[in-house]
């Protein structure tokens, strides 16, 4: 199994906005990943891959169960492939919510 290196190119720009003359935001340009995808949308996409692994788990589980013909190294890959995707889900959770009670708390 090849290891593919991490790139530059792969880099998520988050956007950011400046406020206008009336007070109102302008996007600067960048707020978009190279595929046109928003912050929000990428946000969106690794969620639902998250919980597309913890249904394969799940079903690949059930069929080892159910006594289907299943390795169960292919088993144990899938649920811990689930496991460590909400795990790190979790903390980015944590991470996020530690940053903004941060930023609530800096006085202006």
């Amino acid at each position: 199994m090849p290891v593919e290196a991490i790139s530059s190119a792969g880099a998520l720009n988050v956007r950011q906005v400046i406020p206008n003359e009336t007070g109102a935001a302008l996007p600067i340009p960048g707020g978009e990943t190279q595929d046109g995808k928003t912050f929000g949308q990428f946000l969106t996409d690794a969620l639902g891959g998250v919980n597309d692994l913890q249904q394969h788990a799940g079903q690949v589980v059930q069929k080892f169960a159910t006594g289907a013909p299943m390795d169960v190294h292919q088993v144990m890959i899938a649920v811990e492939q689930a496991s460590t995707a909400l795990a790190l889900t979790t903390q980015v959770r944590n991470k996020l919510v530690d940053a903004y009670t941060e930023v609530m708390h800096t006085q202006v």
